[in-house]
């Protein structure tokens, strides 16, 4: 588990034109490693006003300018974790200690603090999926003991695909134009869509090995780094990381996505960062909000929970926008849609991001330190003088 320094790898344009979306979206869909060539190939069949120059130009002066920033995630399903979000509401007086409680678990992936709904912390851990019972006693822990007063585990399903968010961006006014009731609209008219069901493949998951490690792990702390960085960072042969990322970490869907996040806010406009959990009345509501998310500006992300017909959204909405989010639930709440829904903002002031737990791999098996964590909170409350 390594400290990932994060500020949330914002890609942040005074204006943006229409060329840049469009290599923007080829840059997301094959990643930064990909030649730009290649891109260039794949553009060219659609738009004959792109050179090969022109291309290589926007990205290197967004490069040089640190404007372009790129986040990787990890499939973590394939590689044999499940992510489980455990929302705490804890005791106020204990914070510090329930940072220490849970950084002694080496599945952490990300804390953060969060005030609405109730006071506590927002959490995400990459647990080996044979060890998801005994990670939730470590969780039931934390209340036991008196640190958090209650908690709610929600485990990861499915992403879900929001792009880019330019949708309501006014390329001539160079902002966003607000458009929350053309939203619930939106989302109403897809409630008439018949969305295929995803079948889910059948595959035999395994941990990456040696090499697939020490290259995935860096790339979470360097998604935009070139092949010969890799290499020197890893002390793997330039030819080895190739192979190793092309044949294991792509065909093998080691990786699941790239991301380029934009920030199209205007400037010095206050933005608060949300996290909603929306329930919907049944899986077809659930299905026509996740479809109208796509190209939606506040969205940084969504995703689906396992046996629930809920949501979870990381947001970034202006302040005086929260009020619009608040009324398109609740309009959507009349429609029969929505029927319930919680948003808090995060204090990243007291948040931290880390790597998978690559460390949990011996022999190729994923393990889970459960006695040495009780153990290692026990130690904690004795430091504290709690016991």
């Amino acid at each position: 588990m390594n400290y990932k320094q994060t500020e949330h790898g914002i890609l942040r344009f005074n204006k943006i034109t229409e060329k840049d979306i469009i290599i923007l979206k080829y840059i997301e869909k094959y990643g930064p490693r990909k030649a730009l060539l290649e891109i260039f190939k794949k553009i060219k069949r659609k738009n004959s006003e792109f050179s090969y120059s022109d291309i290589v130009y926007r990205y290197n002066s967004l490069i040089k300018k640190g404007k372009l920033q790129f986040n990787v995630f990890p499939n973590h399903f394939r590689l044999g974790l499940s992510i489980v979000l455990v929302l705490f509401k804890i005791k106020m007086k204990y914070a510090e200690i329930f940072e220490d409680i849970i950084k002694k678990n080496p599945t952490l992936v990300y804390y953060v603090r969060k005030y609405g709904s109730e006071n506590g912390y927002l959490t995400f851990f990459a647990v080996p999926m044979n060890y998801v019972s005994q990670f939730l006693e470590f969780v039931a822990f934390i209340k036991t003991i008196g640190i958090a007063e209650s908690y709610k585990v929600y485990i990861k399903d499915q992403k879900v695909d929001s792009g880019l968010g330019f949708d309501w961006y006014d390329f001539n006014e160079g902002k966003i134009v607000w458009k929350w009731d053309e939203f619930v609209q939106e989302v109403i008219a897809n409630k008439k869509i018949e969305f295929e069901e995803k079948s889910n493949v059948p595959f035999s998951y395994r941990p990456p090995d040696l090499s697939d490690v020490k290259i995935l792990k860096y790339l979470e702390l360097e998604p935009a780094a070139k092949f010969s960085e890799i290499a020197k960072a890893t002390n793997l042969p330039i030819s080895h990381v190739k192979y190793h990322y092309e044949h294991h970490l792509i065909k093998k869907k080691y990786i699941d996505r790239f991301v380029v996040y934009v920030w199209l806010f205007e400037p010095n406009e206050a933005v608060g960062y949300y996290y909603s959990i929306i329930d919907f009345k049944d899986k077809k509501s659930m299905k026509a909000f996740a479809a109208a998310l796509k190209g939606k500006p506040f969205v940084y992300s969504a995703i689906t929970f396992a046996n629930k017909n809920s949501l979870g959204l990381n947001l970034y909405l202006p302040h005086k926008q929260l009020l619009n989010f608040n009324k398109a639930m609740w309009d959507l709440a009349k429609e029969g849609i929505v029927e319930d829904y919680i948003v808090d903002i995060f204090d990243l002031r007291f948040a931290k991001a880390y790597t998978l737990p690559y460390e949990l791999i011996k022999d190729g098996v994923w393990t889970y330190p459960h006695e040495e964590i009780m153990k290692s909170i026990q130690n904690v409350l004795v430091s504290y003088n709690l016991i």
